[in-house]
């Protein structure tokens, strides 16, 4: 799009049959000009609003994320506040859905705490009272029921990833307490856009209803995302220690070993750490020879394979 200009590339990709105004979003990260990126984002927007038979929460909340990327603060901003008005007045299968998002989209706009607090609570207003509640009706699963639908488990946790965000840390780790599959849980709602300080509070809560080894593979995901190029030099400090922390600690050999492992050899990569990224290797082959696992040795041999082409 860049080099050939968004509106030759847009008209070429109706001409070719593409009609997902998604395709705006782009249009606007690749725009020089800043009105012509606001023209896009605001377009895709209110495309995503008419999206029947219900507005497309879900895009409406990235193009809010996509404007305040660009630095169009004003327009996030705008953008995030009708997205909290169309939650309250426009149908929706599942009303508590549109209320997080929208919720989202305030916090990425950096909205005022109380305009997001307000957000919130319109959110958990919508959270049916009972598990056993009739939330819908599938054409071909009948009777959908909130809390064996999988919707009571995804929308504790992404309330629960808010609640931590504003530093509401008991909230979350209550919205936490018996979910289901609760190491995917807790690795969905641990992301480095938790403030570090708070971050030993809810992984004292996980380590209390996960294995050792699932313990360690939340943190192990957590530290490779915060070990990122992007992010700060704290969250770099909390990953390389928290990779030291578990390779120093005793040989995992479970299901997730490898998976630990290689996501602690990024981790070295990340932060150009050779001795954590040597000892990940070391750790992630023993795991895959302890296993036997076909997949488990083609993975710790193709990463033994990329460090021998590294410097």
């Amino acid at each position: 799009m860049r080099v050939t200009g968004s509106e030759t590339a847009l008209r070429l990709y109706n001409e070719a049959g593409g009609h997902r105004p998604n395709i705006l979003l782009t249009a606007a990260s690749a725009a020089t000009d800043s009105d012509q990126s606001t023209a896009y984002l605001e377009r895709a927007y209110e495309e995503f609003s008419d999206e029947k038979p219900w507005p497309d929460f879900d895009w409406m909340e990235r193009t809010v994320r996509r404007s305040a990327d660009l630095g169009h603060t004003e327009l996030a901003l705008e953008l995030a506040r009708d997205l909290v008005l169309k939650a309250q007045t426009e149908p929706s299968a599942f009303p508590v859905f549109p209320h997080i998002k929208a919720t989202r989209g305030l916090i990425a706009a950096q909205a005022d705490e109380a305009e997001v607090r307000q957000s919130l609570e319109l959110a958990e207003g919508f959270f049916p009272q009972s598990d056993k509640e009739v939330v819908g009706l599938g054409v071909v699963s009948g009777p959908i029921v909130w809390g064996r639908s999988g919707l009571d488990a995804q929308a504790r946790r992404e309330i629960a990833t808010l609640r931590a965000l504003l530093g509401d840390l008991e909230d979350a780790i209550q919205l936490m307490d018996g979910i289901e599959d609760p190491v995917f849980a807790w690795n969905d709602i641990l992301t480095s856009d938790i403030p570090i300080e708070h971050l030993n509070t809810l992984l004292d809560a996980a380590k209390k209803v996960l294995s050792v080894e699932e313990y360690s593979y939340v943190r192990t995901q957590l530290a490779a995302e915060m070990s990122r190029s992007d992010k700060t030099e704290a969250q770099a400090s909390w990953a390389i220690w928290t990779a030291t922390a578990i390779l120093e600690a005793e040989q995992l050999t479970g299901d997730l070993a490898v998976i630990i492992y290689r996501s602690l050899v990024w981790v070295g990569d990340n932060v150009d750490d050779q001795n954590t990224k040597g000892l990940a290797l070391t750790r992630m082959a023993q795991a895959a020879l302890s296993s036997r696992d076909y997949g488990d040795l083609i993975k710790a041999g193709f990463q033994w394979y990329q460090a021998s082409l590294g410097p």
